[in-house]
């Protein structure tokens, strides 16, 4: 944290509702560790009742160059690296997160190399060698949905505080193994929801459900129209069910 971050709050308290954190990264650098050292400072001095915010918070797709030399990443990447931070910075005290753009930027700052110019949602396919959708209408990718659209879109849909009440961490959450899953309960229907992955290498990871099976959909590997893959369903047995999870996050929807 900026070093004075800590005082300002201070001399604030008792007239602020929430702070708001600004953080981008690479696609490996996916948990906002900032959150845990806020929401520690917020509780140890009184103020447990401020809310967390991200305003501003992203990553690229492509090869910006400005203001640093990035990463190379994929339409893949970009998308494991929003469901994963929001879903992990949530589970660590984060109340609110708004991605920073909704479509790309052009020569940000008059800047073609800019990191701005390829973190939207919706692509322009015009710098920083950005890929392309599946299946885009326009082969260049201009006004292409990319994957971290639909990403969005479905865990907004299913987890957002609006529609479902955030359960927390599942007990199989072990990072020293690799491996993350947190879950959630719909208002409407109380149908639990689920959100795994892992790192280096699948898992078979077994839970409890309260449904005869569910709905599997691998959250990234979609095309430009919003037709996901790879979804399938699972039926239980004695209550749990097993499901082979990878780098791609998984929804795993009660029936």
């Amino acid at each position: 944290m900026d070093e004075w971050w800590e005082p300002t709050v201070l001399a604030l308290k008792g007239k602020i509702d929430a702070v708001d954190l600004h953080e981008w990264g690479d696609a490996p650098d996916w948990k906002m560790t900032h959150v845990e050292e806020a929401r520690a400072f917020l509780d140890a001095n009184g103020m447990s009742d401020v809310e967390i915010w991200t305003g501003e918070n992203a990553t690229h797709t492509g090869q910006p160059d400005t203001p640093a030399l990035r990463l190379y990443q994929t339409l893949a990447e970009q998308a494991r690296f929003l469901v994963k931070r929001i879903c992990w910075s949530r589970a660590n005290g984060l109340s609110r997160f708004f991605w920073s753009l909704m479509m790309d930027r052009y020569e940000f700052m008059g800047e073609p190399g800019s990191f701005f110019n390829s973190i939207g949602m919706i692509g322009d396919g015009e710098q920083n060698s950005e890929p392309v959708p599946e299946d885009a209408t326009d082969g260049d990718g201009f006004n292409a949905r990319r994957n971290i659209y639909w990403a969005y879109k479905l865990l907004a849909e299913k987890t957002d505080s609006t529609v479902a009440v955030q359960i927390g961490e599942m007990s199989l959450t072990d990072e020293n193994a690799n491996r993350w899953g947190y879950e959630y309960r719909l208002k409407t229907d109380r149908r639990h929801v689920f959100v795994l992955w892992t790192e280096d290498g699948i898992q078979d990871l077994t839970f409890g459900v309260n449904a005869g099976s569910v709905h599997v959909i691998d959250m990234i590997d979609v095309n430009e129209s919003g037709i996901f893959a790879n979804e399938y369903d699972v039926n239980a047995v004695g209550g749990a069910i097993t499901v082979s999870v990878g780098e791609n996050p998984l929804m795993v929807i009660e029936n």
